[in-house]
């Protein structure tokens, strides 16, 4: 009968279609590095290059440059620098810019495909950021309010007393731990982690380069029942493109 058909044909291409969803995204992600949305990011200017960086200014030639406060934002190691610019609606430096801020990104690439990336030590870091403000302070002529994420936030931190503040109206922090040993996973007391860290940077660190996998894999590990649920979400999701691409901007964005 045409209605037995009807719901035959539902049952069937419902489940085959999810299929082929499921088959086609999971051949992109590889494939891409994740899915493919179209978004364009915000527009920006190379205005200084060197061996350890390279420093944009977005929305370069707008009229309120020269007055709108500057701030440098600094992304993490394992971070890409468009983790600030997400996409041109949603990225934090379009939303700074709508409220009248001048804003600037380090962008210090990616560690493992940097030449001499893997040798660049914390002393490294700090010195090329207070480059960075020395740089957009001379062009700007306004005091620096700088801003980091997670590791980048520290390196704020560290550039700011290395400075003394000299050339800085603020430092501006989130996700930055300054005492690491809170929240530590599994109930490791804080004494036995103190040590353990101690060990490490005096005998590992210093003879073994950490690449961008081992820091995700290794901040990926203080939390891993939420690591396991996103992969699992992911995968349940992977044949909802829609469902998927209100995220993939965010995740692709720490991508390097």
């Amino acid at each position: 009968m045409p209605g037995g058909v009807k719901w035959g044909s539902g049952l069937i291409t419902g489940p085959a279609n999810r299929v082929i969803a499921t088959v086609q995204n999971g051949v992109e992600v590889p494939r891409f590095g994740g899915l493919q949305t179209g978004s364009l990011p915000s527009p920006f200017q190379i205005v200084e290059r060197c061996d350890m960086y390279r420093l944009r200014r977005y929305f370069p030639g707008d009229a309120n440059e020269w007055s709108a406060p500057p701030v440098v934002l600094v992304p993490p190691m394992m971070k890409s620098a468009n983790v600030f610019d997400v996409t041109r609606d949603q990225g934090a430096v379009e939303v700074l810019h709508d409220l009248g801020v001048d804003a600037w990104v380090v962008d210090f690439g990616s560690q493992d495909r940097e030449s001499g990336g893997l040798e660049r030590t914390l002393s490294d870091h700090v010195v090329a950021l207070s480059r960075v403000i020395d740089s957009v302070h001379a062009h700007t002529g306004h005091k620096i309010h700088l801003a980091g994420y997670s590791q980048g936030g520290m390196f704020c931190y560290q550039t700011a007393a290395y400075r003394r503040s000299e050339g800085l109206a603020s430092v501006i922090t989130f996700g930055s731990a300054v005492d690491s040993l809170s929240g530590l996973p599994f109930g490791i007391p804080a004494a036995l982690a103190g040590r353990g860290a101690q060990l490490v940077a005096d005998h590992v660190f210093n003879r073994l380069s950490v690449s961008g996998w081992m820091a995700r894999t290794g901040f990926q590990l203080l939390d891993p029942i939420k690591t396991v649920r996103a992969r699992w979400d992911f995968l349940r999701q992977l044949h909802d493109r829609e469902a998927l691409l209100t995220r993939e901007q965010q995740r692709g964005s720490g991508r390097q």
